[in-house]
């Protein structure tokens, strides 16, 4: 209910076939698990998603009768925190709210890496067209240095020269 109140939509699972079945039709940002649960516990459905690749979401583990072992072993097999019970509430909010910000920020490195290979492809496809250009000087170099750093984005250049120096190639 707090969660809600902080604007989170919330799902309850009250077993692991609940939590099952909750995962595969909801596709959740982040999970908290307990360990103790009727049929299974929360360390073994940590291991069978993260065996599965089902594991891509921060898991915040929780227990009131967790061990340092336990804790160790939750943490291998992929859980993202660990909290003991009683739950501090405020504690809680913020590691939702830490975990929330990292998947943005992973969302947001996914799509700047995406756009990245797609530049270097641009730039390779586009610097190809260097090679035509005749001539090893330094001053040659700089200039396919420059073309290489700006031809990917959209910025308008103007290219002066004399007649017969490969403008139309650049």
């Amino acid at each position: 209910e707090i969660l809600e109140d902080e604007g989170y939509d919330v799902a309850v699972a009250e077993n692991a076939d609940a939590a099952r079945e909750s995962r595969r039709s909801r596709r959740p940002d982040i999970i908290l698990l307990d360990i103790w649960m009727p049929d299974t516990d929360g360390v073994s459905l940590l291991k069978e998603w993260s065996e599965t690749d089902l594991l891509d979401a921060p898991v915040i583990m929780m227990s009131g009768h967790g061990t340092v072992e336990t804790a160790v072993e939750a943490m291998r097999r992929g859980a993202w925190h660990f909290v003991t019970k009683p739950l501090n509430l405020e504690e809680v909010e913020l590691l939702v709210a830490r975990a929330a910000r990292g998947r943005e920020i992973e969302s947001e490195n996914r799509r700047l890496t995406s756009e990245n290979r797609e530049l270097k492809k641009k730039t390779a496809s586009q610097s190809a067209g260097l090679e035509r250009l005749i001539g090893k000087s330094q001053a040659l170099m700089r200039i396919g240095e420059m073309v290489t750093q700006v031809a990917p984005t959209r910025a308008t250049v103007l290219i002066e020269g004399e007649s017969g120096t490969g403008k139309e190639l650049v």
